[in-house]
């Protein structure tokens, strides 16, 4: 007689006694559901039953859920972890995922299809833990990252309208100042306390320095947010595509501090007059970072000689081929065909991800990404992208 297989158990906790009840109704037909009131009763219930799953409101008495998921952290570390939160409580959120209580949150009201899509993950994750508990653990990391991505990129949209309002003052300071000779002169010919006189003379003169000062601040700190969104949400390609050659200097230079702790060095040999490339620029920067930083890792330090990581372009009739060579290790067979898959990564560290994710932009834009690799050799990396305004075939 073959054993069934028991269906994994999400246990989901609130103090509010409305929300149990709408929770269990709407996912007990997808889902084996129990639920708890309260901090306690859900650790009664963790010690008492296997759970695979456990989904917490923040915000209950006796008990917070940051508190209950250390709990849960300590003494049940294979439980999927998730927070139910509302958006003002971003401070809990941050916490919870910086020391790793959980892997995601979802913020109140919950939408079905979210909040359903999120669980059906949770238990392929808790699944998976069963089969490889680091690969686990590296899943989980990557998701911990994923989720403070949008948690920054919903800061970095909220600064905006500050921003604006700043902006606004100082442009409005700034036409104050152009008059203020003016003012000074019109008040020479008025009775004045010393103190009130000496005070618009400073002002006169230091005013405007304060001003530009305050606007470059603003204008530094719109463009800091405005770069650090790009990187955290997806980017529109641009009609007129992207200029290769600024990207690849700039992702050079990103990756030399790797390639100088590998005692190699960083090269470009093709041309600097590249057409654009039918790709946004945060894309292209995420491709080259990971790929040229890859082959920096990969020189051997302790060669005879000194590793190259040589980068070259050729302008093809409607792509431009990118390549990424390293007089590296190089790879296996074996590790040339899982590369690209999740997960699986040359490096002890790695998450093999940053590679999945090239492939998946590449592939997005219309290229194609390919590996050739000669253990003990080094390896070559070439990926093409359509060229913005030449049709392709």
């Amino acid at each position: 007689m073959v054993t069934p297989v028991p269906t994994p158990l999400i246990l989901y906790v609130d103090d509010d006694e409305a929300n149990r009840v709408i929770f269990d109704l709407t996912f007990k037909g997808s889902f084996n559901i129990t639920t708890a009131e309260s901090g306690k009763r859900a650790l009664e219930i963790l010690a008492s039953q296997e759970v695979s799953v456990i989904l917490t409101d923040q915000r209950m008495p006796g008990m917070t859920g940051n508190e209950l998921l250390k709990h849960v952290k300590d003494n049940h570390p294979d439980v999927i972890r998730i927070i139910l939160t509302a958006y003002s409580q971003l401070d809990p959120i941050l916490r919870a995922v910086n020391e790793g209580l959980v892997a995601r949150y979802i913020l109140k009201p919950w939408d079905k299809e979210e909040l359903e899509a999120m669980l059906k993950w949770a238990i392929e994750a808790s699944q998976l833990g069963e089969e490889d508990s680091a690969l686990q653990a590296r899943l989980l990391q990557t998701e911990r990252l994923v989720t403070l991505g949008s948690i920054a990129a919903a800061v970095f949209h909220d600064l905006n309208q500050p921003l604006a309002y700043f902006y606004n003052n100082c442009v409005r300071l700034q036409q104050f100042c152009e008059v203020m000779p003016t003012i000074e002169t019109l008040l020479e010919t008025r009775e004045l306390p010393p103190k009130h006189r000496e005070l618009i003379a400073d002002l006169t003169e230091e005013l405007p320095e304060i001003v530009a000062d305050m606007n470059s601040g603003c204008n530094l700190m719109q463009d800091l947010t405005h770069s650090l969104r790009k990187f955290v949400t997806q980017e529109e390609t641009p009609e007129q595509g992207t200029k290769p050659y600024p990207i690849i200097n700039y992702a050079m230079s990103l990756c030399r501090s790797a390639a100088i702790k590998s005692r190699g060095m960083i090269t470009y040999r093709g041309t600097q007059d590249l057409p654009p490339v039918k790709i946004g620029s945060t894309e292209l920067t995420q491709i080259l970072f990971n790929l040229i930083n890859n082959a920096a890792q990969a020189l051997d330090r302790e060669a005879s000689e000194r590793g190259i990581v040589t980068i070259d372009t050729q302008v093809q009739a409607g792509i431009i081929e990118f390549s990424i060579a390293d007089t590296g290790v190089g790879m296996s067979p074996e590790m040339v065909s899982n590369f690209g898959k999740p997960f699986l990564s040359t490096k002890t560290e790695g998450t093999g991800l940053g590679v999945t994710q090239c492939r998946r932009l590449v592939g997005k834009a219309g290229g194609e990404l390919s590996i050739d690799s000669t253990l003990g050799t080094g390896t070559t990396i070439r990926f093409s992208l359509p060229r913005a305004g030449v049709p392709q075939d």
